[in-house]
């Protein structure tokens, strides 16, 4: 989860980084807004695969855990983005 919300709290950061540029069309924006939904959907696998375990249905519990996971590998916002952000004044 904190994943995902370090994800919407960059997108909005984007997002009004974009209100406030002149030109109004910023590339982030839309790959943070990938990134959300990605995350958003492995999330969600992941619950579903322990959802799974537990009723013992093992099989199909590791094929969504391996959705979910793979979700986050395809992500659209690489990692290095995440450290080397700076906001504008």
């Amino acid at each position: 989860m904190a994943y995902i919300n370090g994800l919407r709290s960059f997108g909005h950061k984007s997002e009004l980084a974009a209100k406030r540029s002149r030109s109004k069309k910023r590339e982030s924006t839309s790959k943070w807004m990938d990134a959300l939904t990605r995350a958003e959907r492995a999330h969600w696998l992941c619950r579903k695969a322990a959802e799974l375990a537990r009723e013992g249905k093992l099989g199909e519990a590791e094929e969504s855990a391996t959705s979910g996971i793979n979700e986050l590998k395809e992500r659209s916002v690489p990692y290095s983005v995440f450290l080397i952000w700076v906001p504008d004044n």
